[in-house]
């Protein structure tokens, strides 16, 4: 039978929504209402007429890069809607499936033991002064010069693969602690040397900090002595690379230690490699992470011979360039004052920390191509539910599930859970399980409060944080059977 809706606040002339054909059964057991639809489609919500695979689709062409806003104004004209109504029908869709899910995915990624962490710049016009703002603009109060995309989430070895991203306005320890905050149980950070997240972990005195060892290479080839030549030296076969050493042994003694430092970190990662295989025999990885342990202290050895006449120690006890005029001063200082923290991985009890942060880096590229294409956000809380929207995608990605797929399956059952709780409600309002007139309030704006009859109270009591559970479970078998394919 059809079940009918009621609008009720600013739209309530328009009388009873859109009808939904569903099969609805009263249950005298459980005092239940049990819904099942019909179709391969269904709309975001009972008051609307907008289907849920035309959002979810053009959400995932954003994610991939499509620049929504131009896409969206040729796909509402030749559909015949309004000047909004992709975007509006996309935001209220992601207030109701995505914002709680996301929620359940933060939840997730408390609970992992490593985090891998960077930011990008990523325009959104209101938060930056930009739109419909106070009269002075851009010196108004609650601005900031330039908003961030953080992204965050698991390491490649974590048997668990999640992945987040959030909006910052600004790029201060304070932004950044609004997501990583206390309630993250991390006892591993991995990041690039930006100073923010070192400040951040006085929040965590017992988590490592991990600083990215291929930041440290790019320092090196960056303001090195030939920095064609390391650039080069990186692409020859060990065979090759032992003739140019000899020669940079006999000619230049600078580039010889460069050198040397480039082909101590890359037999680094080819024992990184050697990690999974030996994943369960304790002799093999204590053994990888002692050849491991000399390279670092090689490292340590010529660092220190390049740094003689190059650096000094301030007051403070920080390292600084002396002279100033050497470029190759400047990977000596980044090196001494991040020694520590760039051997972390080297923990015997912890092989689940990598050595570098290209874990974030590379989850952050379709920030980076969407940026490019789209350019801006327009305002603060669409950007939310779009970052946490993509951050669904990344997370299915990860974890090799087809993300329309999926997404399809689960908001089918969160929309059949809702129908059932209205229809619950209206059984509690009236007494009568033969009543099919569910009542339908507007969604509550950011900071009010939430009506009893909007749809995300609806959604209240659904379990999104088990949806997040299946993602990780079904990512582990995943991953395993691609294993067992290479193996073959």
């Amino acid at each position: 039978r059809k079940i009918k809706t009621q609008r009720t606040g600013k739209k309530a002339r328009e009388g009873v929504g859109t009808p939904i054909r569903l099969h609805n059964y009263w249950c005298p057991n459980c005092q239940r209402h049990h819904t099942f639809s019909e179709g391969s489609d269904h709309p975001i919500a009972h008051t609307r007429t907008m289907g849920v695979k035309p959002i979810v689709t053009a959400l995932h062409l954003h994610y991939m890069g499509l620049a929504l806003n131009r896409a969206g104004t040729s796909f509402e004209k030749g559909a015949l809607l309004g000047s909004d109504t992709l975007n509006r029908n996309a935001y209220e869709w992601g207030l109701i499936y995505i914002m709680p899910l996301y929620e359940a995915l933060l939840n997730k990624l408390r609970e992992q033991k490593v985090l891998a962490a960077d930011e990008t710049c990523f325009n959104v016009a209101q938060p930056m002064g930009y739109g419909k703002k106070p009269e002075d603009g851009k010196n108004s109060p609650g601005t900031c010069s330039q908003t961030y995309v953080l992204s965050f989430g698991t390491v490649f070895r974590s048997m668990v693969q999640l992945h987040a991203y959030a909006l910052l306005e600004g790029r201060g320890t304070d932004a950044i602690a609004k997501y990583l905050d206390a309630t993250f149980k991390f006892t591993a950070l991995v990041t690039d040397a930006y100073g923010a997240y070192g400040k951040l972990l006085e929040n965590h005195p017992d988590a490592l900090h991990q600083i990215c060892l291929i930041h440290c290479r790019r320092y090196l080839m960056t303001h090195g002595s030939n920095v064609q030549g390391a650039r080069d030296f990186l692409d020859l076969t060990p065979e090759q690379q032992a003739a140019v050493m000899e020669k940079a042994r006999r000619e230049n003694g600078v580039f010889y230690k460069e050198a040397r430092i480039y082909q101590s970190i890359s037999l680094i990662y080819q024992w990184e490699k050697e990690i999974v295989k030996a994943r369960g025999d304790p002799q093999k990885l204590a053994e990888i992470r002692r050849k491991q342990t000399a390279l670092m202290d090689l490292i340590d050895k010529l660092m220190d011979e390049l740094s003689e006449g190059r650096v000094e120690q301030s007051e403070s006890g920080r390292w600084r360039a002396s002279p100033k005029t050497d470029p190759l001063a400047k990977a000596c200082v980044f090196y001494r004052n991040n020694r520590d923290k760039l051997r972390c991985f080297l923990k015997e009890d912890n092989f689940e920390i990598p050595p570098d942060s290209s874990v974030v880096e590379q989850n952050i590229r379709p920030i980076a191509l969407i940026r490019n294409n789209s350019h801006f956000f327009t305002n603060a809380d669409y950007a939310k539910v779009a970052l946490a929207t993509f951050s669904i995608f990344r997370t299915l990605e990860m974890n090799h599930i087809d993300p329309l797929e999926w997404m399809e399956k689960y908001c089918r059952r969160l929309f059949e859970h809702i129908t059932a709780r209205g229809l619950d409600r209206l059984y509690l309002d009236t007494g009568d399980p033969e009543k099919t007139w569910i009542t339908v309030r507007q969604e509550p704006k950011p900071g009010e409060k939430a009506s009893p009859y909007c749809l995300s109270s609806y959604a209240a009591d659904f379990d999104f944080a088990s949806c997040i559970d299946e993602i990780i479970e079904t990512g582990i078998e995943n991953r395993k059977k691609l294993e067992e394919a290479q193996q073959q």
